[in-house]
């Protein structure tokens, strides 16, 4: 599978987009650890964190990449990694799941989550 687009802007501060079709590439490929928020947009508390999570990715901007997956629209990839309540945290290293949260996390919180996974 190849990135797609969203993949090489994601370096620029925007969150990468996770798909059913990209996931096992990006997840696999990325030589940084992954921070993936599953969300959906009827979510009060995901609504709530997106300005929170778009301000944490700026402290890791070159270490750690920021993505999301709509879980209404990614089904596929919600199903593999059992989202049953959001929204909810997962950090990757190479494809292996480092720490997960669920709940409304603030900006604060999101940073030392990354912080204390890749100690």
């Amino acid at each position: 599978m190849v990135l797609s687009t969203p993949f090489a802007t994601a370096k620029d501060n925007t969150l990468l987009a996770i798909t059913d079709n990209n996931y096992l590439s990006t997840l696999l490929k990325s030589d940084k650890p992954v921070l993936v928020k599953f969300w959906a947009a009827w979510c009060r508390p995901c609504r709530k964190m997106e300005p929170e999570y778009k301000n944490a990715s700026k402290a890791f901007v070159g270490k750690v990449t920021f993505a999301e997956v709509n879980v209404d629209t990614q089904t596929q990839v919600s199903a593999v990694y059992a989202i049953e309540s959001l929204p909810t945290l997962i950090l990757f290293k190479k494809n292996k799941i480092i720490k997960r949260s669920v709940g409304f996390l603030d900006q604060q919180e999101i940073e030392a989550f990354v912080k204390q996974a890749l100690q």
